[in-house]
């Protein structure tokens, strides 16, 4: 009898998790050029025309890839999010004031 065994959580630790999550999800969001993923946290660029196709599309694969989606973290039809410390509008990319504030703070220390 031939026997396989796999890992049902991740091995040694957290060490590889990061890693191994970017690649699943990367593997999973491949050809979704609106969609953007950074560490778990995803981003989608639509017009609204095209935006309930495209997280129809995005929901089906990740439950394909048995990833859970917390509807209650989800910001949709928003002008103006923050998303990784950066502060995203329509056409511009800045600064949280808090992190900007931060920096002063350590510079002037």
């Amino acid at each position: 009898m031939d026997r396989h065994y796999k890992f049902l959580r991740m091995p040694f630790g957290m060490m590889n998790s990061g890693a191994t999550l970017t690649h699943a999800v990367q593997m999973l969001l491949r050809g979704m050029d609106h969609v953007v993923d950074f560490v778990g946290d995803m981003l989608v660029d639509t017009t609204r025309e095209d935006g309930v196709s495209t997280l129809k599309e995005l929901i089906r694969r990740l439950q394909r890839g048995n990833f859970t989606v917390r509807f209650t973290k989800c910001m949709l039809g928003a002008r103006m999010i923050d998303f990784s410390g950066h502060l995203l509008k329509e056409r511009a990319i800045g600064l949280q004031d808090e992190n900007v504030e931060k920096v002063r703070s350590a510079i002037q220390e």
